[in-house]
C-alpha cells in the first residue's frame, strides 16, 4: 500500500522498504572499511573507503525518492539517486582527504553502484549537466534540519555546507584535476586497482545490507581445518595399488614436489608467483591443490585465512575437479556447504541448504556471488572479468581475491592475444592485494613464468615418458572423405580411437562416413540408447562430441566413453575441441587436423594416458580442407598459429613425448613474436578507462542464435517451471502508478528473481548456440523477449538428430563452431 507521506516530511527516511536510510549508510560504511583494510593498510584509502559508504545513498534523502520508494508515481530522474551521491561522497572525501584522486575514484564508484564503471575522464563532463540536481537539493532542504541531525550521527555534519551551498561544493568537484597521475607501469596498475577495491567494496556491501544476508544467514562462517594431511589421505586411498607404469611417475613426482616445497616455503619472503610445470595425467590437480593448502597453512601461521580459487580454462572440467576436491574434503567436513566448497560459473547454481539450515536462495546468492567461499572452483573467464572489466556484476567479488591463493589450471589456454593483459594484471595483483598465484600446466608458455617451480627437475619426468609419438601427415591435403580413408588406412580394427576436427562441419561429415563404413558392425552412441546399449566388446562403438549436442547429453556420453574405455571397449571417438584439456579420456591412437601446437599436444594427452603400451601410441597429424580447398584449420585459428605448427613439423616430422618440452619452448618463442597483443586493453587500464573494458573477455561472442531443444522429460519440467517463474515475475515486477500499488514485497521478488536465475541455469543443460537463419527464428522462442529458440519435443526429428545434435543449415563458412 502507498504510504502517505507528509508535505515537507519524509521522516523516518528508508533506503529500502523496511531498512531506515542513516542505518543502512551506517552498515554499509563498516563493510567498505572492513574489505579495504582486510585487502591493504592505506590509511587514506581505508578513510576513502568509510565516507564512500556513508554517502553512497545521500540522495535517497530527496522527497522524490522517498515517494517513489512507497509506490507513489515520481519522475525517473527525479528519483535517481546515484549521480547526486556520487557528487556529495566526491566533495566530503576532497575536503576532509585533500586527495584529487580518491575523490574521483569516489565519483565514479557510487555514481556506478547500480551499473557499471565509467571512464575516469569523463567525470567534469558529467558533473556540468547538472539535469534535475538543484531540484533534488531543493527538495533535501525540505527537510534540512532531520537530515542534519542524521547525518550529524553519521559524522558528516559538514554536509550542511553541501546542501546549503551546493552550486560552490559542485563547482570544486569539477574544478579536481587528476595532476596526482603518474603514468609509470606500478602507479597506473595501483591506481586502476585502488577503484576496483573501493567499487568493489561498494557494492558488496550495498547489496548485503539491502538484501538482509545477515538476518537471514546465520551459519556461513570461515573455516579450520582445511590441511594438507585430507589430500595425503585421500592420495594413500585412492593410488593404494600401482596398476601402471604412469602412477609410478605420479607418487615421484608427488613426492620430490612436497619435499622442494618445504624448500621454498622455508625462503622469506614467499613467493608471489609460483608455477607447476608437469606432464598430462601426471597428477596436477592434486598437487596444485596440496600446494595451496600448504601455503594456506603457513599462511594462517601468520594471522592470514587466505580463500582458495581454482580456476579452468571450461565449465565442463570443473564439474569432474569440483567432485574430486569434494570427495578429498568429505572425511572432515560432513556437509561440505557453499561456505566451503563453491562451484561458480554461468551454468553453476548453489544448494539452499547450509549446515542443515534452509537458506533463502536470493541470500544465498549474495554470498555465492561475491565468492564467500574457503575454496572456489570457477572459470579462466569469470576469474579474469574480475579484475579486468567495468561490470559489477563481475567486480563485485574483486575484494575477496585479496590475499587469496588463484591457481590456474592449463593457463595456456589462455588465447595468445591476452597473454601479456593477463600476465601483468596478475603479476600486479599480486604486488596490490597480497594474492599469491601458482600456475599449472604440461606445456608452458615462457609469459607465464614464475618465481619458482614447485616440481623439481620438472624436464627430467618429460624426458622419462614415452607414452605417445605425434607423426607428422601435413604434406597432402586432405577433404572430410579423405580423412575417413586415411583413418581406415590406420586403424587396425581392435583399438579405441579419438579423431578430432576443428569444425562441427566436418566432424560430422567424418563420422558420418565412417558410420556408412562400418554399417552394422558397430554400436552407436545416441541420446536414446541406455549403458547396457553399447556394452559389447565385440564390437566397435562409434561415438560424436562437440557443443552440437546439448550439455547434459555430452556430459553423459563423456562419462559413458570413459567407462566403455576403461572396460576395454574399442571406442572411436569423432569430436571437436571439447575434448581437449582436462577429459579424462584413455584412447589407443588418435587423429587431430592441424591447429597450435600446444592444442595437438592436449589431445596427445588423451591417448595412451596412463602408459599401458610400453611402445607409445600414435598420433597422426592431418591438414584437413573443405570443398572450396580453405584449410579449416585457419577457420578457427587464423593463419599464424597453424603455420607455426607445420613449420615446427617441417624440421620435426616425428615429435615423442620427450621432446615436447624444448618443442614447445620455441614454439612459444615463435607465437610471442608472430601473435599480435591486446595493447589496446593496456592503454585502457593506463589510462582508467574503464568503460573501454566493458567488452573484455576471454572468450569471443558471436552472432549465434540460443536453442533450447526439448529432448527428454526432464527438459519439459524445466521449461515449464521456467516459464511459470517468468509469467510470476512479469506480472508483479512493474512498479504501477497511483492506481495500484505492487502486488508483492520486494524481499518475494528477490525470490522468485532467485528462483528464476536457478531455473535459466537449468535451462542451459539443454541449450546449443547455432548460427542465425530464418529456419531457428520461425520456431519462436521459449517466451517473449528472452532471446531463446524452442525446438519442442514433437518437432525434434526435424531439427535434432540423436547421433550428431543439432541439424543446421550451412552457411558461407560452414558452422564453425566447436
Amino acid at each position: 500500500m502507498v504510504k502517505k507521506l507528509l508535505a515537507h516530511s519524509c521522516s523516518p527516511f528508508h533506503s529500502h522498504e523496511d531498512i531506515q536510510l542513516k542505518d543502512h549508510l551506517g552498515v554499509v560504511s563498516e563493510l567498505c572499511t572492513k574489505y579495504v583494510e582486510n585487502c591493504m593498510k592505506d590509511g587514506k584509502l581505508i578513510e576513502a573507503a568509510r565516507l564512500i559508504g556513508k554517502t553512497h545513498d545521500f540522495a535517497k534523502y530527496t522527497e522524490f525518492f522517498q515517494r517513489y520508494l512507497h509506490g507513489g508515481s515520481v519522475n525517473k530522474s527525479l528519483s535517481a539517486h546515484s549521480k547526486l551521491s556520487a557528487i556529495s561522497s566526491a566533495w566530503i572525501i576532497h575536503r576532509r582527504l585533500k586527495d584529487p584522486f580518491l575523490s574521483s575514484a569516489a565519483f565514479l564508484c557510487v555514481n556506478a553502484h547500480h551499473g557499471s564503471l565509467k571512464n575516469l575522464g569523463v567525470l567534469k563532463d558529467m558533473i556540468s549537466s547538472l539535469g534535475n540536481l538543484p531540484r533534488q537539493i531543493d527538495s533535501i532542504k525540505k527537510n534540512a534540519q532531520i537530515i542534519v541531525n542524521e547525518l550529524k550521527e553519521l559524522g558528516l555534519e559538514d554536509l550542511l555546507e553541501f546542501i546549503n551551498e551546493p552550486e560552490k561544493c559542485i563547482r570544486e568537484v569539477k574544478n579536481i584535476y587528476f595532476d596526482c597521475l603518474s603514468w609509470n607501469e606500478n602507479t597506473e596498475w595501483k591506481n586502476y586497482y585502488k577503484i576496483l577495491l573501493l567499487y568493489s567494496s561498494l557494492i558488496d556491501a550495498d547489496r548485503r545490507d539491502a538484501g538482509k544476508v545477515y538476518k537471514h544467514i546465520k551459519s556461513w562462517r570461515r573455516y579450520s581445518g582445511l590441511q594438507t594431511n585430507l589430500v595425503t589421505s585421500y592420495r594413500k586411498k585412492k593410488f593404494k595399488e600401482q596398476k601402471y607404469p604412469v602412477d609410478k611417475l605420479r607418487e615421484e613426482i608427488f613426492s620430490s614436489s612436497e619435499k622442494n616445497l618445504e624448500k621454498i616455503l622455508a625462503r622469506q619472503p614467499l613467493p608471489k608467483i609460483i608455477t607447476i610445470t608437469a606432464p598430462t595425467g601426471s597428477g596436477k590437480t592434486i598437487l596444485g591443490l596440496y600446494v595451496a593448502l600448504r601455503l594456506r597453512e603457513v599462511l594462517s601461521a601468520n594471522g592470514e585465512k587466505p580463500r582458495i580459487i581454482y580456476s579452468l580454462p571450461f565449465i565442463n572440467i570443473i564439474e569432474q575437479t569440483y567432485s574430486v576436491f569434494k570427495e578429498i574434503l568429505s572425511p572432515r567436513f560432513k556437509d561440505i556447504t557453499p561456505d566451503l566448497l563453491l562451484k561458480s560459473h554461468h551454468l553453476a547454481f548453489p544448494e539452499d541448504k547450509l549446515q542443515g539450515e534452509e537458506v533463502p536462495l536470493d541470500k544465498m546468492l549474495l554470498l555465492t556471488d561475491a565468492w564467500d567461499s574457503e575454496v572456489i572452483v570457477t572459470t579462466f573467464e569469470q576469474l579474469v572479468r574480475s579484475i579486468i572489466g567495468n561490470r559489477g556484476s563481475s567486480l563485485r567479488k574483486f575484494h575477496n581475491l585479496a590475499n587469496s591463493i588463484i591457481i590456474l589450471d592449463e593457463v595456456q589456454a589462455i588465447p595468445r592475444e591476452y597473454w601479456e593483459v593477463v600476465q601483468k594484471a596478475l603479476t600486479h595483483l599480486t604486488r596490490f592485494s597480497n594474492a599469491r598465484i601458482i600456475l599449472m600446466t604440461a606445456t608452458r608458455p615462457i609469459i607465464f613464468r614464475g618465481e619458482c617451480e614447485i616440481v623439481p627437475d620438472h624436464k627430467k619426468f618429460f624426458r622419462r615418458l614415452n607414452r605417445f609419438v605425434i607423426n607428422s601427415n601435413l604434406d597432402v591435403e586432405m577433404t572430410p572423405e579423405e580423412v575417413v580413408k586415411f583413418f581406415f588406412s590406420k586403424w587396425d580394427g581392435k583399438s579405441s580411437a579419438l579423431i578430432v576436427l576443428n569444425t562441427i562441419k566436418t566432424s560430422k561429415i567424418v563420422y558420418k562416413g565412417i558410420s556408412n563404413k562400418l554399417g552394422e558392425k558397430a554400436v552407436k552412441i545416441s541420446s536414446v540408447n541406455k549403458v547396457d546399449d553399447v556394452k559389447d566388446p565385440s564390437k566397435p562403438i562409434l561415438a560424436y562430441l562437440s557443443t552440437n549436442i546439448v550439455p547434459k547429453e555430452r556430459g553423459r556420453r563423456v562419462n559413458l566413453i570413459k567407462e566403455l574405455l576403461e572396460n576395454g571397449c574399442k571406442v572411436i571417438l569423432v569430436s571437436t575441441q571439447v575434448v581437449e584439456a582436462g577429459v579424462n579420456l584413455d584412447f589407443d591412437v588418435a587423429f587431430r587436423d592441424v591447429g597450435p601446437l600446444d592444442s595437438i599436444i592436449q589431445v596427445s594427452g588423451r591417448c595412451n594416458r596412463n602408459w599401458r603400451h610400453k611402445d607409445g601410441s600414435k598420433i597422426y597429424v592431418i591438414r584437413v580442407v573443405d570443398d572450396k580447398g580453405r584449410p579449416e584449420a585457419e577457420k578457427i585459428y587464423g593463419k599464424i598459429l597453424p603455420d607455426i605448427t607445420m613449420r615446427t613439423f617441417e624440421k620435426k616430422p616425428i615429435i615423442n613425448e620427450q621432446n615436447i618440452l624444448d618443442i614447445i619452448n620455441d614454439y612459444y618463442n615463435k607465437v610471442l613474436k608472430r601473435c599480435a597483443i591486446s595493447s589496446g586493453y593496456l592503454k585502457h587500464i593506463t589510462f582508467l578507462k574503464y568503460g573501454e573494458l566493458s567488452g573484455f573477455s576471454l572468450i569471443k561472442e558471436e552472432p549465434k542464435l540460443s536453442i533450447f531443444i526439448e529432448l527428454d522429460d526432464e527438459a519439459t519440467r524445466v521449461l515449464e517451471r521456467f516459464r511459470e517463474a517468468l509469467e510470476k515475475i512479469r506480472k508483479d515486477e512493474s512498479r504501477k502508478t497511483p492506481e495500484g500499488p505492487r502486488s508483492i514485497e520486494m524481499d518475494e521478488l528477490f525470490k522468485y528473481k532467485a528462483e528464476l536465475r536457478g531455473l535459466r541455469a537449468n535451462l542451459e543443460d539443454y541449450i546449443v548456440n547455432a548460427w542465425p537463419s530464418e529456419r531457428f527464428r520461425s520456431l519462436g522462442e521459449i517466451s517473449p523477449k528472452t532471446g531463446i529458440y524452442h525446438v519442442p519435443n514433437d518437432e525434434l526429428s526435424a531439427y535434432y538428430c540423436e547421433d550428431t545434435g543439432l541439424i543446421q543449415e550451412e552457411v558461407e563458412d560452414g558452422y564453425e563452431i566447436f
